[in-house]
């Protein structure tokens, strides 16, 4: 798991949106070679966060896209919110500081 405290998020931070993608963000960058399995022979990065030019769009083409494949501990179904009591680790890597600050 990749601790971390509540006062490490920007405190420019403030929407759901920005959260999402400051903590997706995140997961990708302390796990470059994290992968798994998604059909025989084909793997994907467990957490992948890129930016997609959709040219048929009209207004604001560009998107930020968040795949994240991340682990369920078992018995998790019955344990209360997925958030505090489903999710496993993906790794140990400690947050980088560039993602504690503004």
């Amino acid at each position: 798991m990749t601790a971390f405290s509540t006062a490490n998020i920007p405190s420019n931070v403030n929407t759901l949106e920005e959260l999402a993608a400051w903590a997706a963000s995140a997961l990708a960058e302390v796990n470059p070679s994290a992968t798994i399995v998604v059909a025989p022979g084909q793997a994907a990065r467990s957490a992948n966060v890129q930016s997609v030019f959709f040219e048929n769009q009209s207004t604001n083409p560009e998107r930020l896209a968040i795949v994240l494949y991340l682990p369920l501990v078992a018995g998790w179904r019955g344990q209360g919110k997925i958030w505090s009591n489903g999710v496993g680790e993906l790794s140990a890597t400690a947050l980088p500081t560039s993602y504690t600050s503004n």
